[in-house]
C-alpha cells in the first residue's frame, strides 16, 4: 500500500514537471500577460491582429509607463520580437500569437 502511494506520487510529479515544460516551450499563445522565459520564450511572433489589438514588451510588472519597453496598436498582422532581456509580454485583442523565428 505504501509503495503504491509513493509510486503514485512520483508519477504525479513527473506528469506535472512535463506539463510545465511543454507549456513553457509553447510556440503559440493567446491574449494575456506572460513572463518571458517561463510562460513564453523569446523570439519573433506574429498574430492575425484584430480591432483594438495592443501589445507591450515589458521590463517589469509594476503597471507603470516605465515598465513598457515597446508597444504598438495594430489591427492587422502584427509582428513582434520578444527579446531575452524582456521580463514580460502583454497582449490584448490580438488573437493567437505564433512563433515565426527564434
Amino acid at each position: 500500500m505504501k509503495r503504491a502511494m509513493i509510486l503514485s506520487a512520483i508519477i504525479g510529479l513527473i506528469f506535472f514537471a512535463s506539463a510545465k515544460l511543454s507549456f513553457s516551450s509553447a510556440t503559440s499563445f493567446g491574449d494575456g500577460t506572460f513572463i518571458v522565459g517561463k510562460d513564453i520564450q523569446p523570439g519573433t511572433y506574429r498574430s492575425r491582429g484584430g480591432d483594438d489589438c495592443i501589445w507591450e514588451r515589458l521590463s517589469g510588472f509594476g503597471g507603470t509607463f516605465s515598465d513598457v519597453i515597446a508597444s504598438d496598436t495594430m489591427s492587422k498582422n502584427p509582428i513582434v520580437t520578444i527579446e531575452p532581456i524582456d521580463k514580460g509580454f502583454k497582449s490584448e485583442n490580438c488573437g493567437i500569437w505564433h512563433r515565426v523565428s527564434k
